[in-house]
């Protein structure tokens, strides 16, 4: 049996989907040879139970005493040019590859146009045992809105306090109006706990939502998307799958229009969409933080068409 393919991947579920959609080509390229997929270890991410599920890996690696930390290493290097040129990435750190398309969107650029000589998968299954996918039949219902609220500490950074969970309030209060009961999803977290613990505070008698947050494994969240009607929420790896498997979903992105205040780089305006195909954005909306239009009425209205189709 021939050796496998050791691939460093960045954290984040989104992240990791992204180099995801390159590897099927890049096992091909080398013969066949098993993909090894190789993420730093991370108290907020749960990315190797994620890749556990994707197809064109073969084996998903919790690097805990990996000669690399990606706070150290990738960032901000993973704006290198050698990220983006698949010879250049070869060989850091030992590995077969490094695989880092975030600097790449970051820029502008399109996931297609990343690493081109390798065909892009847009989407592909998710192996979701079916032990899982029962489990979240008694969760939440069939065709219904999901709504990731976000955290309080990593994911801040993103929306810095310009999207609030008195917001987020207002849009399932406004759901609720048009006769959906969302159902809350996150991380078992301090993080997602935590602003959780903060919405409900808020919603006491004024919205109705069914609370998961923290009571779901990542193959559980993942059957819990591939079922829903709707996804709405931050900008993140959840939303990202759901996204990716045809799922309407609504994200709320920072971008070069709108920059996070304080963000070295802004993220360029096309990074909220240029990872999917022209398919997969008739039912995804995106909505810029800092932006005029990005109110709760916006959201709840996007949230409702995308889900009525």
């Amino acid at each position: 049996m021939s050796e496998p393919l050791h691939v460093a991947l960045p954290l984040g579920i989104g992240d990791c989907h992204w180099v995801c959609t390159k590897l099927r080509a890049l096992s091909a390229r080398h013969g066949g040879r098993e993909v090894w997929a190789h993420v730093n270890r991370s108290p907020w991410h749960a990315s190797v139970g994620y890749l556990d599920l994707v197809p064109a890996v073969a084996r998903a690696v919790e690097d805990t005493g990996a000669p690399w930390n990606l706070g150290r290493d990738l960032a901000p290097s993973h704006r290198d040019p050698r990220w983006s040129e698949l010879d250049g990435c070869r060989g850091w750190k030992g590995f077969d590859y490094v695989l880092v398309a975030n600097g790449h969107l970051e820029s502008g650029g399109s996931l297609e146009s990343w690493l081109p000589d390798l065909e892009t998968d847009f989407s592909y299954p998710l192996l979701i045992p079916e032990a899982a996918r029962a489990r979240t039949r008694d969760l939440a219902p069939a065709g219904g809105v999901l709504v990731y609220l976000s955290g309080t500490m990593p994911n801040r950074g993103f929306h810095n306090d310009t999207w609030t969970a008195e917001m987020w309030v207002q849009v399932v209060e406004l759901l609720n109006a048009a006769g959906v009961v969302p159902t809350l999803v996150g991380a078992p977290t301090p993080d997602d706990l935590a602003y959780r613990d903060g919405f409900a505070a808020r919603a006491l008698g004024r919205a109705r939502f069914v609370d998961r947050v923290g009571q779901t494994s990542i193959p559980e969240i993942c059957a819990l998307i591939e079922q829903a009607g709707a996804w709405v929420g931050l900008n993140s790896g959840l939303g990202i799958v759901a996204a990716m498997r045809g799922v309407p979903t609504v994200m709320l992105w920072s971008d070069s229009n709108y920059p996070i205040a304080g963000a070295a780089e802004p993220l360029h305006t096309a990074m909220s969409h240029s990872w999917l195909r022209l398919e997969q954005l008739a039912r995804y909306r995106t909505l810029s933080l800092g932006s005029p239009g990005l109110v709760p009425t916006r959201v709840a209205a996007c949230t409702l068409e995308v889900l009525r189709g």
